[in-house]
């Protein structure tokens, strides 16, 4: 059998690893990274070193202007170049499978699909979002504008499958079958290594001194106004500020907390795979956002239970909070006793 993998975010392409060791090991895999992925050249290249893909092949994703989609996708050979993917669109693949049914990745689908009319179409998860009724609305709404104006909705009734970490999580019911993904929390060394190598991560540990984490919100970044800094030294004020960090959000470009909180620096290297570098230590660790889903990562990916703070319900001006993803949210913290609300 032969399987090609779409990622375009890092977490994507961990996640889609860990898919391919656990369920494809025996198959010939190839995999599509973006280029919109942080330092997607530097990973693109030690992927290709690794030889864990038959494969290694990088897309150009270029932003375009709504209103000349329809032309770019008026041939086949236009769909080519827009996705900048000429070397492999011939080849034939029995699986395709990537995170989110979006209109390039459709398009994709449908070029893979003139080679071989039987292709299976299955999606893994893209993080909490994948349990909301947003991602819902992804896979089952093939009214939605540019998908239809494209006549890519057709292809959404060929996703047969749904890899996740967290089934207990979703907020609405999926009708493709639902497979259980294995916690990573007990990821074999040699696989665990391999990630390391892949993101260019070198043994870096947590601060000896860190106890409590903050995962910074982008509404600074943003230019949305917020009480986020406000709710920072509240929870100092609480909970005390001995090993109290924050773990920048990468589009806030300037470190507000410089000189007053420690922090941690803005990287390309998932939280997750620093998760797994430190599997010991995180349930040692306070964690608190106002909704990030980093604070979430343990619970869903690692089936740990780190005591957790959700400071949702001070924010000053929910306008700027996704309603779909805090229901998830919310349901998580309904169900794991050791995250609770501020108060």
């Amino acid at each position: 059998m032969k399987v090609l993998f779409q990622c375009n975010t890092v977490y994507q392409l961990l996640v889609a690893v860990c898919l391919k060791n656990e369920f494809f090991s025996k198959e010939e895999c190839n995999i599509l990274i973006s280029n919109i992925m942080n330092d997607s050249q530097k990973i693109y290249n030690r992927l290709s070193n690794l030889n864990m893909f038959n494969k290694v092949y990088i897309q150009s994703n270029k932003n375009v202007k709504i209103n000349k989609i329809n032309k770019i996708f008026v041939s086949k050979w236009k769909k080519i170049k827009y996705l900048n993917i000429h070397n492999f669109v011939y080849e034939k693949y029995d699986v395709f499978i990537c995170s989110n049914p979006s209109y390039a990745n459709l398009s994709l689908f449908s070029l893979l699909m003139k080679k071989n009319n039987c292709i299976k179409f299955f999606l893994y998860e893209d993080g909490i979002s994948t349990y909301s009724n947003h991602y819902k609305k992804l896979v089952c709404n093939n009214q939605q504008g540019i998908r239809k104006l494209l006549s890519l909705h057709k292809y959404l009734k060929y996703i047969s499958k749904i890899f996740v970490f967290k089934t207990e999580y979703f907020t609405w019911q999926p009708t493709q079958e639902i497979i259980d993904i294995h916690s990573l929390k007990q990821i074999r060394e040699d696989l665990l290594e391999k990630l390391n190598f892949i993101f260019g991560y070198n043994n870096q540990s947590l601060p000896h001194d860190c106890k409590k984490i903050f995962f910074e919100e982008s509404f600074f970044g943003d230019g949305k106004s917020s009480n986020d800094e406000e709710i920072i030294y509240q929870c100092i004020n609480k909970y005390g500020s001995d090993g109290f960090y924050i773990k920048n959000h990468p589009r806030n470009k300037v470190n507000r907390f410089a000189g007053k909180i420690k922090t941690f620096p803005s990287m390309s290297i998932p939280w997750e795979l620093i998760i797994l570098n430190n599997i010991n230590s995180i349930e040692k660790i306070q964690l608190f956002t106002i909704t990030s889903a980093s604070m979430y990562t343990p619970f869903i990916l690692f089936d740990l239970k780190p005591m957790s703070v959700s400071c949702v319900n001070m924010i000053n001006d929910k306008r700027y909070l996704f309603n779909d993803v805090l229901a998830v949210e919310e349901k998580i913290i309904e169900m794991e006793k050791n995250i609770s609300y501020f108060k």
